[in-house]
């Protein structure tokens, strides 16, 4: 099975356009170790993956393919047996398998961020909108970590962190670092005043720092530019956000979707990441709602935005879709849109009515989010999208 480290666009979009040509299981499995309900004997993941695959074997028990029935079963003991034995490393937080009876088709994506539920299906095509939530929530981002001596960036992306090649600006105070201090000795200002050179000295320092920040906010905003961060995570420690911030170009600045205040540059991988996840996923929610917002605006006034099923699929089988909004609890019924949809989307079941419609806005470029409890993307039928044109 090719193991999947981390899910890309580019996989979503080759999952989005395989068909095999023989059936498809689609496991998504919430593997989390840290889940109380997966501290049991049986972690409650495996017990949903075999509760979702003697399903799959009644429905095909049911049906009059005696080949599909016998290469399903054989199948189905495989992945029961495989991703138990998976180090807890290799299950990462959820995990997603993609695998056919024949081998064509025999992917595993380990993911850091967990997924909605546990879902397993089998298919013509590889169901991949739990996969795609994922990597919507977990789209890249720069994580700038500053404090009054160092700054460092690093890569967000799907809950992993890395760090990229020239990432860290640390200040080199020079020759005279604690000169000062050790001779211990007053000095006298012009006005009389007594001020010790151990207080100069200090203030030399924080000049010094202050430039550090300076410099730095112009190297980092340069080195953005380079990475290709379009969304910026800032978490600097007290005191230094004003001067570095400031000194950052507005198009920069712009890109800042989450503010900490929080000294991190010191942390580990897994310290920084309970410090950025949350936040990064209220961001998240703040860009999806915006997108809600604009979809339905856009749609009163007839300009690029579209409500309700018929309205959104329709602007989907004509390729201008830009986003794509919906409930993950949403069903959309056949009898909703006309045969111009269904050519592009196919006769399908309508429990895969809102499936087809991801993997399509995926193969048109469309960014894709699922949020629920939403009261706008209820009011307006569960699913919007904004347009191209």
């Amino acid at each position: 099975m090719q193991a999947v480290a981390a899910p890309t666009p580019e996989l979503i979009k080759e999952l989005a356009t395989t068909a095999p040509g023989t059936g498809v299981l689609s496991a998504h499995l919430r593997t989390d170790p840290r889940d109380p309900a997966n501290t049991n004997h049986q972690p409650a993941w495996h017990i949903a993956l075999r509760n979702g695959l003697r399903a799959i074997e009644a429905d095909l028990e049911a049906g009059d393919d005696r080949d599909a029935r016998l290469a399903f079963r054989e199948l189905s003991e495989r992945v029961d047996a495989e991703l138990p034995e998976l180090d807890p490393a290799d299950r990462g937080r959820s995990l997603s398998v993609f695998t056919t009876a024949d081998g064509s088709l025999d992917v595993r994506v380990t993911l850091q961020l967990p997924l909605l539920g546990d879902t397993v299906r089998w298919d013509r095509r590889p169901f991949i909108s739990p996969l795609v939530d994922v990597v919507d929530h977990g789209r890249a981002t720069g994580l700038v970590l500053v404090d009054s001596d160092d700054v460092v960036l690093l890569h967000w992306e799907g809950g992993r962190i890395t760090e990229p090649e020239q990432s860290r600006y640390t200040l080199s105070l020079g020759d005279w670092v604690g000169r000062d201090t050790a001779r211990g000795r007053d000095s006298v200002s012009g006005g009389g005043k007594h001020v010790s050179h151990g207080e100069n000295f200090e203030q030399r320092v924080d000049d010094h720092k202050r430039r550090f920040l300076h410099d730095a906010a112009t190297k980092v905003a340069t080195r953005l530019d380079e990475l290709g961060w379009h969304r910026i995570l800032l978490a600097a420690s007290p005191g230094t956000e004003d001067d570095f911030v400031g000194a950052l170009p507005e198009q920069t600045r712009e890109r800042i979707v989450v503010t900490l205040d929080a000294h991190l540059t010191g942390e580990d991988a897994g310290s920084i990441a309970e410090h950025v996840d949350g936040p990064l996923e209220e961001a998240w929610r703040r860009e999806v709602e915006a997108t809600i917002d604009s979809a339905r605006s856009h749609s009163a006034s007839g300009g690029a935005g579209a409500t309700g099923a018929a309205e959104v699929l329709d602007a989907l089988a004509q390729g201008r879709v830009a986003h794509l909004v919906y409930d993950p609890q949403l069903v959309i019924p056949a009898s909703s849109f006309g045969p111009q949809v269904t050519a592009v989307l196919g006769e399908v079941d309508e429990a895969l009515i809102v499936e087809r419609a991801v993997e399509h806005a995926v193969e048109t470029d469309a960014g894709v989010s699922a949020i629920g409890d939403h009261e706008g993307l209820t009011e307006a039928g569960g699913i919007v999208a904004t347009l191209r044109y």
